[in-house]
């Protein structure tokens, strides 16, 4: 494929669009795709991230040149971009919120808990943190992070370029602690000067550093990360380290305050509303956390169930299987279903123990009844598990479970009675199911589907239903695919 990425960075716009669209790039070309960027790009943090991976700066793109294009903009260039775009290319946009929210085929959200908030449907949803894209470099030490019983390392990392000018700030905040700290500052030159003049009157042991395009050694080998409530958050919550956050500007403040509720890491408030609390507080919260190891070993295990470090190679994947997804416009078949019952029983067994149903299955025995009774009476009883059956009026069809995974997460297995084979069921079953799913589980937000990569049938099937690979697949053969939706709240 040809992929153009559309985005802006420098001293003064920031870093964070670059970073994360860079993070794409790189997992694409691993994977042999050809990636131009477009856009402005000042300072040698970006120039030389860029340069790293070979990628050329198209001044003037042609959208119909390529495959897909990404767009990772605020302003309203990137709505011209959209408009230019329209039906050449699979058209992907990242939204934080609603900062940058516009017409597209395919909609990255990877704000922590963004799947559970509402917005309009219409598009191709990939929403949560499932899909922070982080490089690979992080990616491949995920969960890495050591938690020693005496914090004394801490890094500040006011984003790419600290525009706010918080790290002077949070150098104070650190020598009130009273806490013997090393700390390292990453330090833009023109505020050098500045904060050497400040550094000089804290009884703090500071070491002042510039920017640099990879920071996954530095943040390993801290106790604790301040950092700005931005794309570093990802690659921090990657590797395990504990972070205290600032919120430095208002796109941050949807992310910051959920990243907070899920306890992934401690917060010294927001700088467009003034520090929550003033200094005292956040004084407060960093000498709390520097004195507890266990406060920082829930923070780290917190952190890293929520970026597992996939999140670049599920949205590289998904473009892929979207781009050259061609969907039926065959009517489908309207497919009523049901609860199953206790009546249900050898009907039931009878598609399950069908030989051509085990070969796809990852239980591949053979149930008898009692087994089977023993299982059906069970999973009728249980409130995380919804059995149902498909009848129309030539009887029963086949069944669809759905078994609850996670909050608001649900996994579908399928099966179709042998002699309805080949009458084009499966489809219209899913699609009443998920119908189902929507209407009686109100804040569901993802389904899942675990499919062996030798059935092509099913692989068939849930690709034009819309669900896209989550996990590569595992050594058994069997792959992890999600479908995201709106939840009714």
């Amino acid at each position: 494929m040809r992929i153009l990425i559309h985005c802006h960075g420098g001293p003064a716009l920031g870093v964070g669009h670059v970073f994360r669209a860079a993070a794409l790039a790189e997992v694409a070309l691993q994977r042999g795709h050809r990636v131009d960027f477009t856009g402005t790009f000042a300072g040698s943090l970006v120039t030389d991230r860029l340069r790293s991976l070979g990628i050329d700066v198209v001044a003037d793109p042609t959208p119909a040149a390529y495959d897909v294009v990404h767009l990772d903009t605020y302003g309203p260039d990137g709505d011209d971009m959209s408009a230019r775009v329209a039906g050449q290319a699979l058209l992907s946009n990242l939204e934080d919120g609603e900062f940058g929210r516009r017409r597209a085929d395919v909609v990255v959200d990877p704000n922590v808990g963004a799947e559970r908030t509402g917005r309009d449907a219409g598009p191709v949803l990939l929403r949560g943190s499932r899909w922070a894209a982080v490089r690979p470099s992080v990616a491949e030490r995920a969960g890495q992070a050591v938690i020693r019983d005496d914090a004394r390392r801490v890094l500040v990392v006011m984003g790419g370029t600290d525009v706010q000018g918080m790290t002077g700030q949070v150098l104070d905040l650190l020598a009130a602690t009273g806490h013997d700290l090393a700390v390292t500052a990453i330090t833009q030159a023109t505020s050098r000067e500045e904060l050497e003049r400040k550094v000089a009157r804290l009884d703090l042991d500071v070491e002042l550093t510039p920017p640099r395009p990879d920071l996954t050694d530095l943040m390993l080998a801290q106790d604790l990360v301040v950092s700005a409530a931005g794309t570093s958050v990802w690659e921090l919550a990657c590797l395990g380290v504990p972070a205290a956050l600032v919120c430095v500007s208002d796109n941050q403040q949807g992310g910051y305050a959920r990243l907070l509720d899920r306890g992934a890491a401690v917060g010294l408030g927001s700088v467009p509303a003034g520090l929550d609390g003033g200094d005292a507080v956040a004084v407060a919260t960093l000498r709390d956390v520097l004195a507890s190891q266990g406060e920082r070993e829930r923070l780290s295990r917190t952190a890293a169930r929520l970026v597992d470090g996939r999140g670049a190679w599920r949205v590289v994947r998904s473009w892929e299987q979207l781009a050259v997804r061609r969907e039926s416009r065959t009517a489908m078949k309207d497919l009523p279903v049901r609860r199953a019952t206790e009546a249900d029983a050898e009907a039931l067994l009878r598609w399950r123990n069908d030989p051509v149903t085990r070969t796809g299955s990852r239980s591949r025995d053979e149930l008898d009844i009692d087994q089977h009774r023993a299982w059906l009476s069970a999973a009728l009883a249980d409130p995380q598990r919804h059995l149902l059956v498909a009848t129309d009026d030539e009887g029963d069809m086949g069944s669809l479970r759905w078994d609850r995974v996670d909050d608001g997460e649900w996994e579908v297995s399928l099966t179709l009675a042998p002699e309805q084979r080949g009458r084009r069921l499966a489809a219209p079953l899913l699609r009443a199911g998920e119908d189902w799913l929507a209407w009686h589980e109100a804040a569901t937000h993802t389904m899942v589907a675990v499919v062996h990569v030798e059935n092509a049938p099913s692989m068939r099937l849930f690709d034009s239903a819309g669900y896209l690979p989550d996990l590569p697949p595992a050594d058994d053969g069997f792959l992890r695919l999600v479908k995201q939706r709106v939840p009714r709240l």
